[in-house]
C-alpha cells in the first residue's frame, strides 16, 4: 500500500504545506508458523499513517539541539557487542570526554543490549550520535513489539534514554558552547 509521508517530503525536510510523495511501508517481521523465519510485511494505510506520525513528532522533538563544541568527531560501525571482545573494547575506552562518536548501525539486535552499549559510549565521549544499522531492526515478535519499523522507533528511544542523540544536531554552536 502508498501512505502519504512527511519521511519521503522534497529536500529532505517535513513542511506542512507541502504535498509529498507517498511510500510503500513494507517491514521484517518473523513467524514461527514460517519456517524461514524472517518474512516481508506490509502495513495497511493507516497503521503506517499512525507510525509515520510517530516517527515524524519524536523527530521534531530531538532534531537541530545546539549542543557544545567537541575536539575531534569518530566514527565506528559494527560493534556486534554481542561478542564479549567486542564489549570489553568498549568497556576500555578512555580519554574521549572531549570528542564526539558516530557510531553508524549494527551494534547489535537486542534492544537491552544497544541501551547498555550506547550508555557505556554516552560515558566515555562528549556525544554520541547514533545510525540504526540492519541488525538492529532484526525482529522477533515475541520480544520486540509488532514489526520492524516499530523497533526502529523503539531502537531511537533507547538512544535517547541511554544519552546518545539520534537526530540530527548542531555541535559548537553559540547556543551550545
Amino acid at each position: 500500500r502508498r501512505v502519504k509521508s512527511p519521511l519521503f517530503g522534497a529536500r529532505g525536510r517535513t513542511d506542512p504545506g507541502r504535498s509529498y510523495r507517498t511510500a510503500t511501508i513494507c517491514v521484517m517481521s518473523t513467524s514461527s508458523s514460517r519456517k524461514r523465519g524472517r518474512f516481508l510485511h506490509c502495513q495497511s494505510a493507516s497503521s503506517a499513517d499512525g507510525l509515520v506520525e510517530r516517527f515524524a513528532a519524536w523527530q521534531r522533538r530531538h532534531a537541530w539541539r545546539h549542543l557544545s563544541a567537541v575536539e575531534r568527531v569518530w566514527a565506528i560501525s559494527d560493534l556486534h557487542m554481542e561478542h564479549e571482545a567486542n564489549f570489553d573494547f568498549v568497556s576500555g575506552l578512555a580519554g574521549f570526554e572531549r570528542d564526539a562518536l558516530v557510531v553508524a548501525g549494527d551494534v547489535c539486535t537486542s534492544l537491552a543490549l544497544l541501551r547498555s552499549a550506547l550508555k557505556l559510549l554516552a560515558e566515555r565521549f562528549r556525544h554520541v550520535f547514533y545510525v540504526v544499522g540492519n541488525h538492529e531492526l532484526w525482529h522477533d515478535a515475541q520480544s520486540d513489539g509488532a514489526d520492524s519499523f516499530e523497533k526502529l522507533l523503539a531502537c531511537y528511544e533507547a538512544a535517547t534514554a541511554a544519552g546518545a542523540h539520534a537526530a540530527p544536531a548542531l555541535l559548537g554552536s553559540s547556543s551550545g558552547g
